[in-house]
């Protein structure tokens, strides 16, 4: 397997970021991972994954929002979603940065224009809309934010990275509020004085932090790629008699794409998170560095 490090460098390099800019979706590779640059290609792949009894977590890339404009053509993509999502597949969930919101710019301007969208989705059917987190930097910025909003809308939920060393207290404090949380790995860059750095020891936590939401009853999507995790996974829930309305096994467009369709066929709730946007290209060398198969991806770089 190539260096995840590396994988990115390569990414990076001029010659290969202008051979990906230059081809963008026309690009097979890209196109596995990414599904298009409007709304309209998210939408095409959500019909697809509704036609396998999959559900979509609809994902909008854009580059870091710098400025008012930014973030008002942000807001106005966001809201196309949920009409979209509204109309034509109302079991999608959004995922939004609160970043894109302005929260780098004014934590009150984040505040409002996230209220903006959940009482735009609440009052279009109730649309859960899932507040993520990149890092351990805005962390207790942001679940403070969903925390405090969540008083007003229950359609909002939280994230949570399995690799923090803070994420046992926020777990059991988003448990207490009875918040919906999807549960990530994390960023394996973090430093290890904020978060696990060995793999066995994400796993662990992992898993422990799983336990607790599960026999909490709070609604855990279970974000992850890992058969052995997903295996643990569904032991647990047997063997605990938890309800399967409670759960969803939650995976990237792209990623193990064998496992979704078996998933739900076997009677589990599965979403696909659908990536779209024209800043799609930071986005699409991280899935290159977390693919397993990513050596033989590079491989690939040079066909269309």
């Amino acid at each position: 397997m190539a260096n995840k490090s590396a994988v990115i460098s390569l990414a990076y390099s001029p010659f290969f970021r202008n051979m990906f800019i230059k081809k963008g979706m026309s690009n097979s590779l890209v196109r596995r991972f990414v599904a298009g640059e409007q709304l309209r290609d998210a939408l095409v792949v959500t019909k697809e994954l509704q036609a396998e009894k999959i559900l979509a977590v609809i994902d909008f890339l854009m580059e870091d929002v710098t400025n008012d404009e930014d973030v008002a053509r942000a807001m106005d993509q966001y809201q196309e979603v949920i009409r979209a999502l509204s109309t034509f597949y109302a079991e999608s969930n959004v995922t939004v940065k609160l970043t894109s919101l302005g929260l780098k710019l004014s934590a009150e301007k984040a505040v409002e224009n996230l209220r903006v969208l959940l009482a735009d989705a609440m009052n279009r059917g109730g649309m859960l809309i899932r507040v993520d987190t990149a890092g351990s930097a805005l962390v207790d910025e942001t679940l403070g934010i969903v925390r405090s909003l969540f008083q007003e809308f229950n359609n909002v939920g939280a994230v949570v990275q399995a690799n923090l060393r803070r994420s046992d207290a926020d777990v059991a404090n988003l448990i207490a509020d009875g918040i919906s949380v999807r549960l990530v790995s994390g960023n394996t860059e973090e430093s290890p004085a904020v978060a696990f750095t060995r793999p066995q020891d994400i796993d662990a936590n992992y898993r422990k932090l799983l336990f607790n939401l599960l026999e909490s009853g709070t609604h855990v999507s279970i974000a992850t790629h890992d058969v052995k995790m997903i295996q643990v996974a569904k032991m647990f829930v047997k063997q605990h008699g938890i309800a399967m309305e409670q759960f969803e096994f939650e995976m990237l467009y792209g990623m193990a794409r064998e496992l979704p369709p078996k998933l739900a066929k076997e009677g589990y709730t599965v979403r696909v998170s659908v990536p779209f946007g024209a800043a799609w290209y930071p986005y699409f060398t991280d899935r290159l560095a977390d693919n397993p198969d990513n050596t033989g991806l590079i491989g690939s770089l040079f066909k269309g």
